[in-house]
């Protein structure tokens, strides 16, 4: 398997869990993740499967996604316009 990131080689490595409240669960089996050994990136099969599922964001959506956030922050600024003479 390679990384969608970087494409370097991904090692399946155990993902031993340390929150309290999970360690009694799972204290006898740990959570398999895919690790990059270049860049770091894990994967486990639930962001795979999310992943595949995925539909692709058209040009025109990304675009209007942009323009809606840059819109939602400008109008939060106010603007003073000062008059510069020559």
């Amino acid at each position: 398997m390679t990384c969608t990131r970087c494409h370097g080689l991904m090692v399946e490595r155990p993902l031993w869990e340390r929150e309290w409240r999970s360690i009694a669960r799972r204290v006898t089996r740990p959570v398999y993740l895919w690790s990059c050994l270049n860049c770091g990136e894990c994967v486990d099969d639930t962001i795979r499967f999310n992943r595949a599922m995925a539909k692709p964001e058209s040009e025109a959506q990304r675009n209007e996604r942009i323009w809606r956030r840059i819109k939602f922050h400008v109008s939060g600024l106010t603007f003073q316009v000062e008059e510069v003479g020559c």
